[in-house]
């Protein structure tokens, strides 16, 4: 056993080593509505706040199941017919209204309707972007999360696994593809890795874990995304020093020909151990390489006493939840 391994691992249970990284996506469209209320008259700044507090009703009547009282309130706001002669607060108001109509959308399965306004806020999304609102940025990316979601809900593969590609290459500092807003450089390390956390764990807990929703054509979507995306990470050029070696942990938990001793012979045991890996990555790692007789393989005949290793996995656990 590898003794130094075992009591690095018993010395850090139930301490704060292990890192809850979970992204405040709330912040992010009350930052939009508030530096709109700086632009614009006495009585558009009404108007934005009562918009914004029916936007917040109808989404929280909607996540409670309470869909009918949703409509009511959609059609309530609807009829109002608010309009804002401030072009960046209208801009702003409607990409925050759009969300809400494609969640509305997402929930009565008509995902087509979903996708156009996800599309739509994305694009008025950047407007805002390049006026100078930078907490546009992470709305946007909640945007393409989304869109992600609609795309794997109508088997629309090349198209989720783009998603993930431009999610994953964007939030460890490189702008590709359609996310072609300057990256979050400027942010701290800790706001980076936030971020990094929040679409990491989001994007995988989505392919990874089976739902009581899931079906037989979601479960052969999920398969399907998951062969085409290890085979065009493979290709990509996804790694920097935020996270070494993030490539190589995505692909052993996604590529089911990915043999835990090439895992083990590229990536360092201390990265697997790091406060910095995203919680539920580290976890379905340590599901892939734990063996209920032998321990932890590591390399050659250095195990792990399995006790502690499952205790670490535990508290791992219950960080992804």
């Amino acid at each position: 056993m590898n003794t130094s391994l075992s009591d690095h691992l018993q010395s850090i249970i139930g301490l704060d080593y292990i890192q809850k990284h979970n992204l405040d996506k709330n912040h992010v469209f009350y930052s939009i509505h508030n530096k709109l209320l700086g632009e614009v008259s006495a009585d558009e700044r009404m108007n934005i706040l009562f918009h914004f507090e029916e936007i917040k009703k109808i989404l929280s009547r909607a996540r409670r199941s309470q869909m009918n009282v949703a409509n009511l309130a959609l059609k309530g706001l609807e009829k109002l017919n608010l309009t804002y002669t401030n072009q960046i607060a209208g801009i702003g108001m409607e990409s925050i209204h759009l969300p809400m109509l494609a969640y509305l959308d997402y929930v009565n399965e008509n995902f087509d309707l979903a996708e156009l306004h996800l599309t739509r806020s994305i694009e008025l999304l950047q407007v805002l972007i390049d006026h100078g609102i930078e907490d546009c940025k992470i709305a946007s990316l909640e945007q393409y999360l989304n869109l992600f979601k609609v795309y794997m809900n109508v088997g629309k593969v090349d198209q989720a696994v783009s998603i993930v590609l431009n999610l994953l290459s964007y939030t460890i500092g490189y702008p590709s593809g359609p996310i072609n807003f300057s990256s979050l450089r400027t942010h701290s390390r800790n706001e980076q890795l936030d971020v990094l956390h929040f679409y990491v764990n989001s994007i995988f807990k989505f392919l990874l874990l089976k739902t009581r929703k899931d079906t037989l054509l979601s479960t052969s979507v999920k398969v399907a995304v998951l062969e085409k995306l290890a085979l065009d990470l493979q290709c990509s050029d996804l790694d920097n020093d935020l996270i070494p070696n993030l490539k190589q942990m995505i692909l052993f938990v996604i590529n089911g020909n990915y043999e835990q001793e090439d895992f083990t012979a590229v990536v360092p045991i201390e990265t697997i151990f790091s406060p910095d890996v995203p919680s539920f990555l580290q976890f379905q790692i340590l599901q892939r390489m734990i063996y209920p007789e032998n321990g932890l393989l590591i390399s050659g005949e250095t195990t792990i006493d399995m006790e502690i290793l499952k205790i670490y996995a535990k508290n791992v656990l219950e960080l992804t939840l």
